[in-house]
Order: structure tokens, then sequence, then C-alpha cells
């Protein structure tokens, strides 16, 4: 996949606020993709970090699910379906853990369905089970 870089930007000084107070490293708000600047800096950087790579291709996996779907449908179901946010958080994993098990670079599952589990996505899934459906991926 291709990295249209005019596409990623920094959160701003209110979302850095917002958003990384709570964990958050990135975030899709279509057509861009907002990082945190050390996120960002590195992303831009001449040799980016890979997991900063994978967490691009994640966010990119978004948009273009999005494109497919529209917006407006995309975002609906996204807020109010866990069953919908789990799915779509599962399809843009794999692009990252396809991208990351290409490097040979671990992935850690457990970080991860910790964070499917939790606040950021509305408790969607256990974390039991969240860590069961990433192995599977």
């Amino acid at each position: 996949m291709e990295i249209d870089i005019s596409k990623i930007k920094p959160f701003s000084r209110w979302q850095s606020f917002f958003y990384g107070s709570r964990g958050i490293k990135g975030f899709v708000n279509y057509p861009y993709i907002y990082f945190n600047i050390d996120i960002y800096e590195d992303i831009i950087s001449t040799n980016p970090d890979p997991l900063n790579i994978g967490m691009v291709l994640h966010e990119f996996e978004h948009i273009k699910r999005i494109e497919k779907m529209g917006k407006y449908k995309f975002i609906f179901l996204y807020s109010i379906s866990n069953k919908f946010r789990l799915k779509e958080e599962i399809e843009a994993d794999k692009a990252r853990f396809k991208y990351l098990k290409d490097l040979n670079i671990n992935i850690n599952l457990e970080e991860r369905a910790r964070k499917l589990s939790g606040i950021i996505y509305f408790w969607m899934i256990s974390y039991k089970k969240a860590l069961i459906l990433l192995q599977k991926t």
C-alpha cells in the first residue's frame, strides 16, 4: 500500500491534550490521519520506526474502508456497534500485523488486547476474547 504522507497530520494542541492524555496515539478524521507529535515526526523522518509505519497502515486501512462504505455510515456504525467497531479494528490490524510479520517484528498481542478491551474502544470485548481473536489474526 502506498502511503500518502499529505494525509498525515500531527495532533493539534487540543488533540494532544484530549487524546494524548487517554493514551491514544493516532486516529482517523477522514480524510486525514492524526498522530501524536512524536509519532508524526518519526513517520516523516528518513528512517521511521517500523512500528509507527504499522500504525500508519492500520489507519490507512480505516480510510480505505471509509471510502468504500461512505463516511457517515462508517462513523454511525463505528460509534454505535461494538460488533462493527471490533470488525473494523481487526481488519485494520491485519494490515499492520502483515507488515510487521513480514519484517519479523514481534507483535505485542497482549497490549493490543488490553486496548481493544478498554475504555478507548468502549469496552467492546473482553480481554480474553480479544487476545484469542488477535492470536487468530
